[in-house]
């Protein structure tokens, strides 16, 4: 498991390098989670903007899709639900580009290994 600074240190390279555009993965389940949300892929954006450490779960861990790339596992309350979000900083003509590559319910509960007593590190939307 990563030191706190070095998620904080992912968290501020990935957020630099959304803008002024990211990368989503297009799937069924990432698609279906915004529309059960009732969002757009903007408000997506604002959510995965405003993570915290204390939203941090899992990683680095090596992609199995890709192995050229380590991927981030987050979790936050939206809707009153654990939203699974996975996050991934890729190379590309030696600029990072910001991918999100899972946003959508969370399949079971995630661990917070930051988050304060009491608190789970899942604060809800509208932060």
């Amino acid at each position: 498991m990563p030191d706190r600074w070095q998620v904080e240190l992912f968290l501020r390279h990935f957020k630099q390098a959304w803008l002024p555009a990211c990368i989503t993965v297009d799937r069924d389940k990432n698609n279906q989670a915004l529309a059960d949300l009732g969002w757009t892929p903007y408000q997506r954006r604002d959510f995965v903007l405003a993570l915290t450490v204390e939203d941090y779960s899992e990683g680095p861990l090596d992609d199995h899709r890709d192995p050229r790339q380590q991927v981030w596992i987050f979790g936050a309350k939206a809707g009153g639900r654990e939203v699974y979000i996975k996050l991934a900083l890729k190379e590309d003509s030696r600029v990072f580009r910001a991918k999100c590559l899972s946003f959508h319910a969370a399949e079971q509960g995630l661990v917070h290994p930051f988050a304060g007593p009491g608190g789970g590190g899942c604060g809800d939307a509208g932060r």
